[in-house]
């Protein structure tokens, strides 16, 4: 996929399988930031993984989190309920 330039960049991921991470996006994007919340109907917990160890999980309160990143395709989620997920914005 082709290089995005014009933020602000806004999406939702879903995770298929709880308990196998999965990266938020695949996109290919240039930013210095990310926020991320869980979706309004999840029941259950949205966590990011560590990718340096995925069975570290660090759980994403309903008010979310914003990271420093200029990767997003580097942040990997999961979930506590299958198909549950993530929306997210990234500048």
């Amino acid at each position: 996929m082709a290089d995005e330039t014009i933020p602000p960049y806004i999406d939702t991921k879903t995770v298929t399988l709880a308990g196998t991470p999965e990266a938020i996006t695949t996109r290919t994007l240039h930013v210095s930031s990310i926020a991320i919340k869980p979706l309004l109907t999840n029941t259950g917990t949205l966590f990011v993984v560590d990718l340096s160890d995925e069975s570290k999980l660090f759980p994403v309160s309903t008010d979310g989190i914003v990271l420093p990143i200029n990767d997003p395709s580097r942040i990997k989620i999961d979930v506590s309920v299958s198909g549950e997920g993530a929306a997210w914005v990234a500048v």
